[in-house]
């Protein structure tokens, strides 16, 4: 009985295990598919936690008159707490919505 109860015990950790695993993929895709659909705060977020931005390296946002693409002039914080461009500008599709 003892041996059965062991083999109980480990298959419900192991289905904890796996649906918190499951459970924290499906918050992490709704949170890519915000970003990605142009939700701001979802972006931000994102970009903090997964691609190291921090709020001492502000980025601007602009949207060129075609409407189709956004430039992403990428910013640098200098210890003077002002801040200057730096040469990266990323362009992406604006999202549809």
């Amino acid at each position: 009985v003892t041996g059965k109860c062991n083999l109980t015990i480990s298959i419900i950790l192991s289905l904890l295990s796996i649906s918190f695993f499951v459970a924290i993929a499906d918050v992490a895709s709704s949170l890519y598919e915000q970003a990605k659909s142009g939700n701001i705060q979802a972006a931000k977020f994102y970009l903090k936690t997964q691609a190291g931005w921090r709020e001492d390296a502000p980025v601007e946002l602009s949207q060129p008159d075609d409407d189709r693409t956004w430039k992403i002039q990428i910013m640098r914080a200098k210890e003077d707490e002002t801040i200057e461009p730096t040469d990266r500008v990323v362009e992406v599709a604006r999202p549809i919505s």
